[in-house]
């Protein structure tokens, strides 16, 4: 009898794990043969801009991403904050107010800053803290002021549960937290930022990627725009070379670009709503106004590529 159990458990398994996996293959068949128009928010046309970083593709598709009811822009929250947090230099403060227009052009909505949140009232609302390593200490504060105090780190899941999350603004439709404080999570001795997309927040620390200005400002430039990306649901870019690539390290950030790739693109227009020739546009008319010469060109090419487009459609 026991062995005749025993041949029927292994039997409910085996149909059981063949019924899950059968679930899962539907599930993806479906999403690969739903009809969505995408046609207003393809970028082909600009493939020929960027460089591949994989022949098969790992990326979720435009129809995938709008399957997964990504968060999105609506009538009420249609605004990005950034929230300084704790300690923080003039120069990091003042790169951070600098980008707003940038940020205005690349994403297309209204970006505005929250009021400073010092360090103590940080501690005072009971969030996690710890003293910065001597070693990490000593390398690091050589590219601080040394006016700002910065030996402690904060632990990056506390401070969201325990404050940001509770005092998001109702027209947020993403909030961003910098600091110049290292960050941490229990398990991890320091990292670059977190995403929490359920609360629409994210963080970042700028403690080991300041240095001199001009190299401060591009690091700060892309770590941004890559995390707030992100709280729209948009995952990390494998297929192209990105700003939205995962980076290991300091070396790989210095080397990454400001470019987002044309279907990381497609999904932000979705989720945010623009026009991509007004975009084009601005973009190009920032960087002209910075000297980027790089930059302002890729923008003009994109505009003619779009225009050539349109004018094939007509």
């Amino acid at each position: 009898m026991n062995k005749f159990v025993a041949i029927i458990f292994i039997f409910w398994c085996i149909t059981a794990c063949d019924s899950s996996n059968n679930k899962t293959l539907k599930k993806t068949h479906a999403a690969s043969v739903v009809n969505i128009d995408t046609s207003d928010y393809s970028l082909n046309y600009l493939e020929s801009l960027h460089r591949k970083r994989n022949f098969k593709r790992y990326d979720k598709s435009l129809t995938e991403f709008i399957l997964s009811n990504p968060n999105k822009r609506d009538s009420v929250r249609k605004i990005i904050y950034l929230q300084p947090l704790g300690n923080m230099s003039d120069k990091v403060a003042g790169i951070i107010k600098e980008e707003i227009n940038y940020l205005k052009s690349f994403f297309q909505l209204e970006v505005k800053i929250l009021g400073n949140i010092s360090f103590e009232e940080i501690k005072n609302r009971k969030v996690e803290t710890r003293l910065v390593s001597e070693d990490d200490l000593g390398y690091y504060n050589k590219f601080k002021s040394s006016s700002v105090n910065l030996t402690e780190q904060i632990n990056a899941n506390s401070l969201i549960e325990n404050y940001l999350k509770n005092n998001v603004p109702t027209d947020a439709v993403a909030v961003l937290g910098i600091t110049e404080h290292d960050l941490y999570l229990p398990r991890m001795n320091f990292i670059y930022g977190s995403s929490y997309l359920k609360n629409r927040m994210g963080i970042i620390s700028t403690y080991r990627i300041a240095e001199d200005y001009e190299e401060s400002k591009m690091n700060i430039r892309k770590v941004v725009t890559k995390q707030i990306a992100n709280l729209f649901s948009i995952p990390n870019v494998k297929d192209y070379v990105c700003v939205l690539n995962f980076h290991n390290n300091i070396e790989q950030l210095r080397a990454g670009t400001l470019l987002i790739s044309p279907v990381a693109l497609a999904k932000l227009k979705y989720a945010i709503g623009f026009d991509y020739t007004q975009r084009f546009s601005d973009l190009k008319e920032f960087y002209h106004s910075e000297g980027n010469e790089a930059m302002e060109e890729y923008y003009d090419k994109s505009l003619k590529l779009i225009a050539t487009q349109v004018k094939s459609k007509k």
